[in-house]
């Protein structure tokens, strides 16, 4: 009965993607945010992937996914922490750079390379996806 479910899930969802296509509401791949330029990235928002349960350990965070395999998201006490709390408050990976340059001594330029590889190893686990519209532009 799941994989039944599943099924009409996904072809219900397709559906949807092509109505809103047709209707010109662009939609996007998840690869395409490897390719965001700097400018595109820094507009990005993400957010938990339903299903995906957080678990708070003493030295760990976890996701949990609805087939409960579990996915360290970071340790305890570290910048990757205040970075996976900014991006549940849904602050830009922009925001989340600078606040992190802000907090470091001395005060650098925000530092988007950590931001990024961090970010988007929590959307290739399964764990996050965009929150908001932002689009990889191919070159022609």
């Amino acid at each position: 009965m799941t994989q039944r479910r599943d099924f009409f899930k996904e072809l219900f969802s397709h559906l949807y993607v092509m109505k809103e296509e047709i209707a010109g509401r662009r939609h996007f791949q998840l690869t395409d945010l490897w390719k965001l330029d700097e400018t595109k990235f820094k507009q990005l928002k993400l957010r938990l992937r339903e299903g995906v349960a957080i678990q708070y350990g003493e030295q760990e965070i976890k996701g949990i996914k609805k087939d409960n395999e579990s996915f360290l998201i970071c340790s305890r006490n570290t910048t990757h922490e205040k970075m996976f709390h900014w991006m549940q408050q849904r602050l830009t990976m922009g925001e989340i750079a600078e606040r992190l340059a802000a907090e470091s001594e001395p005060q650098t330029d925000p530092q988007f390379q950590g931001v990024r590889e961090f970010m988007l190893s929590l959307v290739k686990a399964s764990i996050c996806i965009p929150a908001n519209d932002v689009y990889y532009e191919p070159e022609n």
